[in-house]
């Protein structure tokens, strides 16, 4: 949420917001959008919550936006190329490592299983492969001592709503590192 919050803050144009479909929760299992859809709902940010992404339907939605680039945060679906290739600029996602480092799930609870002191938020050029596309811009984070992982996630989803939004204001001007 930090990041979308910030995307607003900083006046740029949300075309769409795609999200999760509602989850059932609570003891009598009512459908419960998730924060994003509350944010989205309260910005009057036309939503998406496809129950599959890799329909003919989806992917034709996905490039009527006619964006300029697409901000992946946590969304836990592998986009198929034809999302990767809509955005004229690409699909940009954040990942909580600095890259190449702790690719894949969970890199903060690795992170600090490992003993590691640093870590940090990269923002990256989305390619099929998981987490291996051209890296855009990086910002390290201490791990403070007995720091937990809900801990460190919140201050590095803080860093990384800024190093997106710097991202998407120098998108044309930064040099991806491959």
């Amino acid at each position: 949420m930090p990041s979308l919050r910030l995307l607003v803050k900083d006046g740029h144009e949300i075309v769409a917001v795609w999200t999760q479909p509602d989850k059932p929760a609570g003891r009598g299992k009512k459908l419960h959008a998730s924060p994003v859809k509350e944010f989205a709902l309260q910005h009057n940010f036309t939503i998406h919550q496809p129950q599959k992404i890799k329909t003919s339907e989806a992917k034709e939605l996905f490039a009527s936006h006619q964006a300029d680039a697409a901000v992946v945060v946590a969304y836990g679906k592998i986009l198929p190329p034809e999302f990767l290739s809509a955005p004229k600029k690409g699909c940009i996602n954040v990942h909580f490592s600095l890259l190449p480092k702790y690719r894949g799930a969970a890199p903060v609870n690795w992170a600090i299983v490992n003993g590691e002191t640093e870590t940090g938020v990269t923002t990256m050029k989305i390619i099929q492969e998981l987490d291996a596309g051209p890296i855009l811009l990086q910002q390290s984070a201490d791990i403070l001592e007995n720091e937990t992982a809900p801990e460190l996630m919140s201050r590095l989803a803080e860093i990384g709503a800024n190093l997106i939004s710097e991202t998407l204001r120098s998108l044309t001007d930064i040099e991806p590192k491959p």
